[in-house]
């Protein structure tokens, strides 16, 4: 059973119900004995709602690093080779 996820500029209040009422069709396919308790499937749907966050927030830094290194790694080349300097300048 995948949980839904939030989608891009989606409010959490949105998804928050969007995803209850997903887990609330998924628990009533479930025996008695196997059923979710509400609170239970909240805190998957909020799980859900903060793997979001970190997930941009680590992509993010990520984006940060790899630009800081290809600067860095530009900086290094054209010290190197001085003749390839135009080819990286802003027009």
């Amino acid at each position: 059973m995948p949980v839904p996820k939030p989608v891009a500029k989606e409010e959490q209040s949105k998804f928050m119900s969007r995803c209850m009422a997903f887990m609330n069709n998924e628990n009533a396919k479930k025996p008695a004995d196997q059923k979710w308790k509400r609170d239970q499937m909240a805190a998957i749907c909020f799980s859900q709602w903060e793997k979001k966050d970190k997930k941009e927030t680590e992509q993010s830094s990520i984006d940060e690093q790899e630009i800081k290194a290809d600067e860095e790694f530009v900086k290094r080349f054209i010290a190197k080779y001085p003749q390839y300097k135009s080819y990286f300048e802003q027009k």
